[in-house]
């Protein structure tokens, strides 16, 4: 697990620093510190790979404050889990709406931090329970909302998951990607793995998915298949 630290002036937490280290050792969590520009960066080009970020309310020289990068932060990558680190409360307002895990007083850091982290941590584990599906493409990765997901196929070594419209290609296997779906996934063939909040209509040998997309059930997978609660007849 990775947990970044967003801060412009690192001098002026060097103690904050020491603690956040040592919690993050405690819970095995990898963590780097970076400034704003380089945190907004990472973001603008895709190039995130971070599970918690602990962020600031105030940053120098970009256009977003820490409420901003946040609201950016969920959007682009709603699983990842945001512990706000401030000066007082008097911010408590301007974050209401905002979706993070825990906010603290850099003053009390050492009595709070094992608790924002054990609720992070928390939070990341069961994060897929939660409709996100983490793909990694091209070394980047990817979430996307399983709802949105229509049905994976296996084509080769590689994975293609299906959502309206698009299609991402990774290198996993249908065993593996059935292990982070939730229960309105089915497995109908040994290289198919459909949706059933998108199937219009099922029969003993055949999955009709949108009208468009037909897919034959496997005898092996038919009676599991059948008995799903979006099973159609």
């Amino acid at each position: 697990m990775k947990m970044a630290v967003c801060c412009d002036e690192m001098s002026s937490i060097d103690e904050i620093k020491k603690m956040l280290c040592n919690a993050c050792e405690k819970n095995k969590i990898h963590v780097d510190f970076c400034n704003s520009h380089a945190l907004f960066d990472d973001i603008e080009q895709e190039n995130f790979d971070y599970d918690i970020v602990i962020l600031d309310m105030h940053y120098r020289g970009i256009k977003m404050d820490g409420i901003g990068i946040g609201s950016k932060l969920n959007r682009i990558y709603p699983y990842c889990q945001i512990i706000y680190l401030v000066d007082d409360y008097d911010c408590i307002p301007k974050i209401y709406e905002l979706k993070h895990c825990y906010l603290m007083r850099k003053a009390d850091v050492e009595f709070w931090i094992d608790t924002a982290l054990k609720i992070a941590v928390d939070n990341c584990s069961c994060h897929y329970v939660k409709g996100y599906l983490e793909l990694v493409q091209n070394r980047r990765k990817i979430v996307l909302s399983q709802t949105a997901v229509t049905y994976i196929e296996r084509k080769d070594r590689m994975v293609v998951v299906w959502t309206d419209g698009s299609f991402y290609e990774i290198y996993s296997s249908i065993r593996e990607m059935s292990t982070r779906l939730s229960p309105t996934f089915s497995r109908c063939h040994g290289s198919f793995i459909v949706n059933m909040s998108y199937i219009l209509q099922t029969s003993r040998f055949f999955c009709d998915h949108f009208g468009d997309f037909v897919c034959t059930v496997q005898i092996g997978f038919s009676d599991k298949f059948r008995n799903t609660d979006f099973f159609l007849i």
